[in-house]
């Protein structure tokens, strides 16, 4: 276990071997908690971007291409009724 210590402006040095573990750089952005008497820093991590095309192919479907107007019949069809 390393240590650090508390700036008298409140920063914390963040050993390198952590950093580096964690693929930190500067200007990450933690979450901050505080539990029994414990601070938990969390990277916050931003979703990749992702194409339309990906999240498409991942749902299995393998017949030919909808068009958009098929698109919009299907989603009218089944959303008739709801409020």
């Amino acid at each position: 276990m390393e240590t650090t210590r508390l700036s008298t402006k409140g920063q914390v040095v963040l050993p390198k071997t952590v950093r580096t573990a964690l693929k930190l750089t500067a200007g990450t952005e933690f979450n901050v908690e505080q539990s029994d008497g414990a601070v938990l820093l969390r990277p916050v991590r931003l979703l990749k971007s992702t194409r339309v095309s990906d999240v498409v192919a991942a749902s299995g479907y393998r017949g030919r291409r909808k068009t958009l107007a098929e698109q919009n019949a299907a989603i009218k069809t089944r959303t008739r009724g709801r409020k």
